[in-house]
């Protein structure tokens, strides 16, 4: 099931608007920065 989620969302892209597209590694930016870019999970890890 994990499998297929990224699959078919890699899939369906040129069907998606572009915000759509962009929206996981806009996720992963905030997890990794923070909200506001100062943080989150890489200062953490130095």
């Amino acid at each position: 099931m994990f499998v297929a989620l990224p699959l078919i969302w890699f899939i369906s892209t040129p069907f998606l608007p572009e915000e759509v597209f962009w929206f996981p590694f806009w996720l992963g930016a905030v997890i990794w920065n923070g909200a506001d870019g100062q943080g989150g999970i890489s200062h953490l890890l130095g």
